[in-house]
């Protein structure tokens, strides 16, 4: 398996966050299972009482790849949202909204 995908569900698993990280890095959730899955076989993760948690060779894995894959440039901690861009207006361009749109 991929070490950084690994680094990254430990990190997910560790900080009980959402699965979002591997699916931008392009991984499917078929895929996500079976690193999942994986983690579990090595154990790396313990499932018990309805609880995914790190066990103490995971954790320790985790400490040992997050030196290496941590994100330390601040300006990437945020992926960029390019659904809501709005497209540059012409200089000479006049805009007028709907006046039906209009709430004041």
């Amino acid at each position: 398996m991929n070490e950084k995908y690994l680094y990254l569900l430990l990190s997910i698993i560790n900080r009980n966050s959402s699965v979002s990280k591997l699916t931008r890095e392009g991984l499917t959730f078929p895929k996500i299972a079976e690193l999942a899955k994986h983690a579990i076989s090595i154990n790396l993760v313990i499932h018990e009482n309805d609880k995914i948690i790190l066990s103490e060779t995971g954790l320790a894995k985790f400490t040992e790849l997050e030196e290496k894959y941590r994100i330390t440039n601040k300006e990437k901690w945020i992926d960029k949202e390019f659904k809501s861009i709005i497209p540059k207006l012409d200089e000479d361009s006049i805009f007028l909204p709907n006046q039906n749109n209009l709430t004041f």
